[in-house]
């Protein structure tokens, strides 16, 4: 009976004392990114509806604004 073996313990094949050990890969493989190119019609869809939310914005802001000083202009 070989030294280390137990009872019932079956041995495995032996190892050439040689081998280099399997070290994982320490840095990690990242795919480079490319970014998707926004295609023209999505382009130009965004900028209308920039310019729909937008501009009606402005409008009711101004008008507000335009309201207010009226009252302050009639007041004096």
């Amino acid at each position: 009976m070989p030294n280390g073996k137990y009872k019932g313990q079956k041995l495995m094949n032996d190892v050439s004392t040689n081998t280099t050990a399997n070290m994982p890969n320490m840095i990690a493989n990242v795919p480079e990114m490319t970014f998707v190119k926004y295609k023209t019609p999505i382009t130009t869809a965004t900028s209308i509806l920039i310019t729909l939310s937008t501009v009606p914005m402005f409008f009711f802001i101004s008008l507000f604004f335009y309201e207010v000083n009226k009252h302050f202009r009639v007041g004096s």
